[in-house]
């Protein structure tokens, strides 16, 4: 007879009741590769070492992809370090994509065992349901339970050892997509269907008693992500903020971040001035071909002294089925501007950015934030001079 999935009635409120105050993981930021790599495959070795001299097995779940490929490479090529490697047991955090399938020339998870298994570091009673039939996924779900739950009862384990997990730009972390139905869920591992493509994911319930998490933010994008998990309003059952209410966060959740990770999906113009031409980047949350179609009202932000960091707030948390948020660099400087006209180029900058938002279709308003308020003041005085804002700007 198939086991039911546990349900629990979601809790609305924002913060569990386990929570006492704001608490955040631990951020390690790498400006090159191998530092990151070899950061995340070193916490993993001393981690594993620090649980087999106590005598207990250690269990780590992979994550498929590339993100963790070069700390796999790095923990491949140390595996001598590892005490008792004998003692470790692996399993994975959710079932390869479709897109996950045929990498070449990447080392990821199947690879990293198939690895292991081909060298002799480790034999196939290692990996945990390395023999369950993947075909039935639902079978499959049930039976990986089962294995689990008894692995972790014969252990004396509530949870994991050690789990590496990666990010998108969307903030899907394992197969939990932002607003999963996998909250829901108080099983081990559970089926979700949240991207039209049946996927075996760990539940966030059974992920947040993971003793050691490795999360990685790689490559271009993942800055909305890392706001969302860091947000002091995040909740607990969106991701990937969930994992931000681990008890003792700080110490079980440890962020790797690359030097490309902080970064917006970008819109760049360029604006021809007597001086030479100039570069306008704008910051928004997702591609602009996510909003091209709707023409949602564009809401154009204009920071301050503080710069486009004081936006992130509002770039993450301003919903983008009703708005396209934009946070606008000032723009490039051309050689030859003087500087006293610097003030009216920044201005003019603006009119441009407007009437690219305007001329695609958007209804445009306009944000400001501290100095940027001088701008504002420059643009009504200037109204009749600047077409986009003449043309576009509804307030």
């Amino acid at each position: 007879m198939k086991k039911e999935k546990q349900k629990t009635k979601r809790d609305n409120s924002i913060v569990p009741t386990f929570v006492s105050s704001y608490a955040a993981p631990t951020a390690h930021y790498f400006k090159e590769k191998e530092a990151f790599d070899e950061a995340v495959g070193l916490d993993f070795i001393t981690q594993a070492n620090e649980t087999t001299r106590r005598g207990e097995k250690f269990l780590a779940a992979l994550s498929h992809g590339t993100s963790p490929s070069g700390a796999y490479q790095y923990i491949l090529e140390h595996y001598d370090k590892l005490s008792k490697p004998e003692m470790i047991r692996y399993t994975f955090v959710n079932s390869k994509l479709k897109r996950q399938r045929g990498l070449k020339g990447v080392m990821d998870a199947v690879g990293f065992l198939k690895t292991l298994l081909a060298t002799g570091k480790i034999n196939k009673d290692q990996i945990l349901g390395r023999s369950l039939d993947r075909d039935d996924m639902e079978k499959y779900c049930d039976e990986m339970n089962r294995k689990l739950a008894k692995y972790l009862k014969d252990n004396n384990k509530e949870g994991l050892d050690y789990m590496f997990i990666a990010t998108d730009s969307a903030g899907r972390v394992a197969g939990i997509t932002r607003y999963s139905e996998a909250f829901d869920i108080e099983d081990i591992g559970c089926i979700v269907n949240d991207r039209k493509e049946k996927e075996l994911t760990l539940t966030p319930h059974f992920i947040m008693k993971t003793s050691r998490i490795a999360f990685l933010a790689t490559k271009a994008e993942k800055r909305r992500a890392l706001a969302w998990l860091y947000y002091r309003w995040g909740k607990h059952d969106e991701s990937p903020s969930f994992l931000r209410f681990m008890p003792n966060v700080e110490k079980r959740l440890h962020v790797y971040i690359d030097d490309k990770a902080l970064t917006w999906p970008q819109i760049e113009l360029n604006r021809e001035t007597p001086y030479g031409d100039t570069r306008i980047k704008i910051d928004i949350p997702k591609p602009y071909s996510y909003f091209a179609k709707s023409k949602k009202p564009v809401i154009l932000l204009v920071h301050g002294f503080l710069g486009l960091n004081s936006y992130d707030g509002l770039l993450t948390a301003i919903p983008t089925k009703k708005y396209l948020a934009a946070a606008m660099h000032y723009g490039s400087v051309p050689s030859d501007l003087p500087i006293k006209e610097y003030s009216k180029h920044v201005v003019r900058n603006i009119d441009h950015a407007i009437k690219h938002f305007g001329d695609l279709g958007h209804p445009v308003y306009l944000f400001d934030h501290s100095m940027g308020n001088i701008y504002f003041l420059m643009i009504e005085r200037d109204f009749d001079k600047l077409e986009g804002v003449k043309k576009y700007l509804k307030g």
